[in-house]
């Protein structure tokens, strides 16, 4: 390969996902690589791994109008012109992501009163 690009990065980063789940699940623990910065010549990727059980996910959540958060569901938190997607629930934060794929994680208490 004569460069890094775009393209061979997404290729690359689909490997070392499948690459990285076989040793996450040997180990116990999940791995989560963020977004990927990178010039012709080298890139770098901020790596998140967590014990299991460190935050265990919750699969869905009553809010108090009746509505549920769950994995794919729309928070519509004032800050944000956009509504965020929920990415991932734990006891007590929900990951969410932007139309952009900027990530972010807002107390339970706040994503069930923004729940969309």
């Amino acid at each position: 390969m004569s460069k890094f690009t775009k393209e061979v990065l997404q290729t690359m980063r689909a490997s070392m996902l499948k690459e990285m789940s076989e040793v996450a699940k040997k180990y116990g623990v999940t791995a989560e690589f963020g977004n990927i910065r990178f010039s012709p010549d080298e890139f770098g990727v901020k790596m998140t791994v967590r014990r299991n059980g460190f935050e265990k996910p919750v699969p869905t959540i009553m809010n108090t109008s009746g509505g549920k958060i769950e994995i794919g569901s729309l928070i519509r938190h004032p800050a944000r012109k956009n509504p965020l997607v929920v990415t991932n629930i734990t006891s007590n934060h929900v990951q969410v992501t932007t139309n952009r794929g900027a990530k972010y994680r807002i107390k339970m208490a706040d994503a069930i009163k923004y729940a969309a």
